[in-house]
C-alpha cells in the first residue's frame, strides 16, 4: 500500500511539473526536447527557432512594430540591424539612439535595395532570428541566393511586418502574434492588435456601402522636380478599406504592374475627387524637416514645400486642387503598427461631412503614449488651403 501511495505521489508531482512547464511555453507553441518553437511567418512560412530568442538581426524599417510589441526588452535582444533607418529617416534613427544607446552599436549588416546586404555578417553575429520585411521576398529586393546561403549557414529568418496588406486576412493580427511570440510578448501583442481593431472600426462602422465611392490620386512623393507617379498596390488598401476608389487602379499599365507613373493626361481625364501624397525621406531625405518624429516645420515652411509639388503644370484644373482637398500624410504610417492613422485619415478626407468628428492624429497619439517608447513629437499631416 505504501508503495502505492507513493508512486501516485510521485505521478502527481510529475504532472504538475509538465502542466507548468506547458503552461510556460503557452497551449499554441509546437515546443520539441531542445526548447524550439515554430514560427509561421507572414509569408506562410514554418520555421523553428531556438526560444528563448536572446539575439535578433531585424530589418529596421520596422521597429516602430517591433518596439511596440516588444517595448524596451527589443532592444536588448538587437545585435544586428539592416542601414535604411539611419539613411532614410535619420530624425527617428536619432530618436532611437538618444532612448537606447547602445543601439547605435549594432552591426550593420547592409541596404537590401542597395547590394549591401552581407550574409557574411549576419553570421558571424550567431543569431537567434533574423526578422524581415515581407516585400524584400515578394518584390525581389533581395536575391534568391541571399536566402539560400542563409539557409545553408543554418540562419533561421522570418518575414513579419506590412507592406501593402495589412487590412487583408487578418494579417495584422497573424503578425503581430507572431513577433509577440518570438519577443516572449503575447500579452502586449494582444493589448497593441485590440487597439488597432478599435480604432479600425471607427471606420468600417461608419462606411456606406455605395458603389458611387469617392476618386482618389495616390503619389508616393520624390523630389519636386521628379515625374509625378502614383502606385496601384501600395498602400491602396487604406484607400479601398477607407471608402475611395484609387484611380491608379484605371490605368491598364500601372494595374498590371502593380506599380507606376500615371500620365498628366490620364490624371485630368479622372479629375479625383481628392488626392493624397505621401511623404517622407526614402525617396526625398528633405521631406523629413517637414513630417515625422522631431519635425517643427512653420506654415510658412509648409507652404512652400506644398506649393513645390502643386504648382506643377495643369494641377491647378484639378477639382482637388480648387477645392482645397490635396492632402500631405507621413509615409511610413502605412507599414507600421499605427497603419491605421492611415485608413482614417482615407476616411475622414474621402468622406470629410461624415467624418467631420474624427481625429486620426488624436488617436495616433493616444497609441504612440500607450505602445512607443519614443512617445510622439512633430508634424505628420499638411493640407493646404485652396
Amino acid at each position: 500500500m505504501e508503495t502505492k501511495k507513493m508512486a501516485v505521489i510521485v505521478f502527481a508531482a510529475a504532472l504538475l511539473v509538465c502542466v507548468a512547464a506547458y503552461a510556460l511555453v503557452g497551449s499554441n507553441d509546437k515546443e520539441d526536447e531542445s526548447g524550439t518553437i515554430e514560427i509561421e511567418d507572414a509569408l506562410g512560412r514554418k520555421v523553428m527557432i531556438d526560444y528563448p530568442v536572446d539575439r535578433l538581426v531585424v530589418e529596421c524599417t520596422g521597429f516602430n512594430t517591433f518596439a511596440a510589441v516588444g517595448g524596451d526588452g527589443f532592444f536588448d535582444k538587437v545585435v544586428g540591424i539592416t542601414g535604411e533607418l539611419e539613411q532614410f529617416d535619420k530624425p527617428l534613427w536619432d530618436a532611437y539612439c538618444q532612448r537606447y544607446p547602445g543601439l547605435a552599436d549594432a552591426e550593420v549588416v547592409g541596404i537590401s535595395y542597395q547590394g549591401t546586404f552581407s550574409v557574411e555578417k549576419i553570421i558571424s553575429l550567431n543569431p537567434d532570428v533574423v526578422i524581415l520585411s515581407p516585400y524584400l521576398k515578394t518584390l525581389g529586393m533581395l536575391d534568391q541566393s541571399v536566402f539560400d546561403n542563409m539557409d545553408s549557414a543554418g540562419v533561421k529568418y522570418i518575414f513579419a511586418g506590412f507592406y501593402n496588406d495589412a487590412l487583408d486576412e487578418g494579417m495584422y493580427d497573424k503578425t503581430l502574434k507572431t513577433i509577440g511570440k518570438i519577443l516572449n510578448q503575447e500579452e502586449r501583442a494582444q493589448q497593441v492588435i485590440d487597439f488597432f481593431n478599435e480604432e479600425v472600426e471607427k471606420v468600417y462602422s461608419r462606411l456606406p456601402e455605395s458603389d458611387n465611392k469617392p476618386t482618389v490620386y495616390y503619389e508616393i512623393l520624390g523630389t519636386p522636380n521628379e515625374v509625378p507617379g502614383s502606385t496601384a498596390t501600395y498602400g491602396n488598401p487604406m484607400l479601398i478599406y477607407g471608402g475611395s476608389h484609387n484611380i491608379a487602379e484605371d490605368d491598364s499599365i500601372i494595374k498590371s504592374a502593380g506599380w507606376g507613373y500615371m500620365s498628366l493626361e490620364f490624371l485630368m481625364t479622372k479629375n479625383p475627387d481628392w488626392i493624397v501624397l505621401f511623404a517622407g525621406g526614402f525617396y526625398d531625405i528633405n521631406l523629413t524637416k517637414y513630417f515625422g518624429i522631431g519635425s517643427d516645420p512653420t506654415e510658412e515652411e509648409l507652404a512652400a514645400m506644398a506649393h513645390s509639388y502643386m504648382d506643377r503644370a495643369g494641377w491647378d484644373s484639378l477639382s482637388a486642387v480648387k477645392n482645397g482637398r490635396v492632402h500631405f500624410l507621413q509615409s511610413t504610417l502605412n507599414n507600421s503598427a499605427e497603419c491605421f492613422v492611415t485608413l482614417q485619415y482615407a476616411a475622414k478626407w474621402g468622406y470629410p461631412e461624415l467624418f467631420e468628428d474624427l481625429n486620426p492624429l488624436e488617436n495616433l497619439e493616444r497609441f504612440y503614449e500607450e505602445f512607443s517608447p519614443l512617445g510622439i513629437s512633430g508634424n505628420w499631416d499638411y493640407t493646404p488651403e485652396a
